[in-house]
């Protein structure tokens, strides 16, 4: 490992010891063992960032889940530090500007992700200033919004349309997953939220009686709530159905939870939100799709935005608002009507705009 490689990994280890020290830990689970934590960070046997950063995300599931954010900027600062300096000292402003405000907007990072970017470097190369006799050349690094060039090339915005939807749809297959039974629960995970609006805490509480088989057709149930009724959404069958018995079948042999999705370290729980969000990101990553946001929020805009715009293919009628609001389960319509027009169709017809989506 090369001199400068070595350096980093050995300061990150110490700086996301030190956060996980100082972070709240108000939301960690009851037997959050910070000791034993801290050994894992620190641990010489580390190493490369993937590594340190599957410690991260053990100790976020464990709930300190704001350890993840300054893991994620200083692992990715890093890849984008490779082969341009010999040296840690070499780190000054330009790079961190050119990092925060050139590289992170070609990969469609919006302002509020790459700030948060700019103050976890910031703040990671301080701890080393503190903590080495290094000094860095680092003045204070303003995070620009998109220049009207870049906004003009990029044109990125926070929701995909129907073609970029079935591009999506197709291309997951091609991950290489490291067994069935992730792939399969990762496609389902991922259709979901593309084809049915569901919110990442309503996903965890799925169970196996959610999802009905009836007249043919298939539904997701949503419980109901303290803040939403029961409601019940058609999906489009020929995306799911393969997959949804391969992953029954996979599921018997490794859990018997009551959880449809499941932790993978202790199956009697459901799956995280955080676990949610990175499978999301991870396989809209491999596809290439230029989104400002790789989340089950967007897909989630997209799937309201593409059911406002799109014509049922039998009727020829858009959905209505009020069956969008019944379908995503909004009660709050003030942004939902920033988005969407008024039609007539049935809730019924909803999952045939996805029927014609590429992919099986």
């Amino acid at each position: 490992m090369s001199n400068i490689k070595n350096e980093y990994l050995q300061f990150a280890q110490r700086f996301l010891k030190e956060k996980l020290y100082i972070l709240n830990k108000k939301n960690v689970k009851k037997d959050f063992d910070v000791v034993k934590f801290e050994e894992k960070l620190i641990d010489a046997n580390i190493k490369n960032f993937t590594e340190l950063h599957n410690k991260t995300k053990e100790i976020a599931r464990a709930g300190l889940t704001q350890i993840s954010q300054p893991s994620i900027a200083i692992k990715n600062f890093y890849k984008y530090l490779d082969n341009k300096i010999d040296n840690i000292v070499q780190i000054d402003t330009n790079l961190v500007s050119d990092y925060v405000n050139k590289e992170c907007i070609n990969n469609g990072l919006g302002l509020g992700t790459r700030t948060n970017y700019r103050n976890s470097i910031v703040d990671f190369i301080n701890f080393t200033e503190n903590n080495s006799v290094y000094k860095f050349n680092l003045e204070k690094i303003r995070v620009i919004s998109a220049t009207k060039d870049k906004k003009n090339k990029s044109k990125l915005i926070d929701w995909i349309d129907k073609n970029q939807l079935s591009f999506l749809n197709t291309e997951i297959l091609k991950y290489n997953h490291r067994d069935d039974f992730t792939k399969c629960r990762n496609i389902l995970i991922i259709r979901l939220f593309m084809f049915s609006g569901i919110e990442p805490n309503e996903m965890t509480r799925l169970k196996e009686d959610n999802f009905i088989f009836e007249d043919g057709e298939m539904y997701l149930r949503i419980d109901k709530t303290a803040s939403r009724e029961e409601r019940t959404i058609p999906l489009p069958k020929g995306k799911f159905v393969v997959y949804f018995n391969k992953y029954i079948e996979e599921k018997k042999s490794k859990s018997s939870s009551k959880y449809f999705f499941f932790n993978d370290k202790n199956t009697s729980e459901s799956i995280s939100t955080l676990s949610l969000k990175y499978i999301t990101k991870e396989l809209i990553d491999f596809t290439g799709i230029k989104v400002k946001d790789k989340t089950p929020s967007m897909l989630r805009k997209s799937f309201a935005i593409i059911l406002n715009n799109e014509k049922d293919p039998v009727t020829g009628l858009t959905q209505p608002e009020k069956n969008i609001q019944y379908l995503l389960g909004v009660q709050n319509l003030s942004r939902l009507r920033q988005l969407l027009k008024f039609s007539t169709i049935s809730v019924v017809q909803s999952s045939r705009v996805f029927d014609e989506v590429m992919g099986n």
